[in-house]
């Protein structure tokens, strides 16, 4: 076994994608052979969450604390920079493999009732390639007997075949973004052009530093990266998406982390989901390229 559980290869076309059980991780993406997911070594433990699905929070929650119903609740501290709890429980769990095919995969894991999370949910996440590009889904279903508090994201990093970002453009077009206290958390909502991030209008990444949460303003939305030989896009309709501009890895993949919240939601309640029993809860998106040379 390696240090990223099963390796799984998904082929379609002129996509191909490599999946890892550990995290249910996007291992690597290619388009027409070029990489547009940053790869990692899937008998290696990556750096930055790369690749890793985050339930049931991505991102961070303030101090390791939060309260729900009247129950405050105490998390083990993962981020010791912040003090604070980071991306979920299920980044480095184990996934099962329910269903597999050459173009697609469904994994499945449980979140466990711990004493700072006392409750249960199972999770899935669906991995399929076609002519279109990956699509990615993530499921999440309280099987418990109380309502729980829930957010999901993944830590996707599109790529224009691993080219550094400072010699790439990118576009979107959300108009607001968090700003974020000495912890990295949200604190208000500001228009994006106050921090000089905004990106509605194609822009080059030279020398641009980010690592922030956008609203999404609302319906599908596209996060282009591109290069002079190739675009990357990431389509969704998640309500925020994180941005990160991937210091630690050399800046040549750019974090799009689709998210049901930002962080800290558990304490501030912005974009939080309260599952009832028996209640789902699913997050999408599709990745997807094209040369331009």
């Amino acid at each position: 076994m390696l240090a990223g559980g099963q390796c799984i290869l998904l082929r379609k076309g002129d996509y191909e994608a490599t999946i890892v059980t550990v995290g249910a991780g996007m291992c690597a993406v290619r388009y027409q052979g070029r990489y547009i997911s940053l790869p990692h070594d899937p008998d290696a433990v990556p750096l930055a969450h790369l690749g890793k699905v985050l339930i049931p929070w991505p991102n961070r929650i303030k101090n390791s604390q939060y309260t729900f119903k009247g129950v405050t609740y105490q998390l083990n501290t993962t981020e010791q920079r912040t003090g604070c709890a980071n991306h979920g429980f299920l980044a480095w769990k184990e996934w099962q493999i329910e269903e597999l095919s050459t173009t697609s995969v469904t994994l499945k894991a449980y979140v466990i009732p711990t004493t700072g999370y006392p409750f249960l949910i199972e999770s899935k996440a669906i991995y399929s390639v076609d002519d279109q590009g990956l699509s990615v889904t993530l499921t999440s279903t309280n099987i418990g007997r109380q309502d729980a508090p829930y957010g999901a994201g993944q830590h996707p990093y599109i790529t224009c075949n691993c080219k550094v970002l400072d010699k790439c453009t990118l576009t979107f077009p959300c108009t607001e973004v968090w700003d974020v206290d000495d912890k990295l958390c949200p604190t208000q909502l500001v228009p994006a052009s106050s921090m000089h991030l905004d990106f509605t209008q194609e822009r080059s990444l030279n020398g641009v530093k980010i690592d922030h949460a956008f609203l999404n303003g609302g319906g599908p939305m596209s996060v282009t990266l591109k290069s002079q030989e190739m675009s990357v896009s990431l389509l969704t309709t998640a309500p925020y998406v994180q941005l990160f501009t991937a210091e630690k890895l050399d800046r040549k993949g750019l974090a799009v982390e689709p998210m049901s919240c930002p962080a800290n939601a558990f304490n501030s309640g912005v974009g939080l989901t309260v599952l009832k029993p028996g209640d789902s809860h699913t997050l999408s998106y599709r990745l997807m390229a094209d040369l331009l040379l």
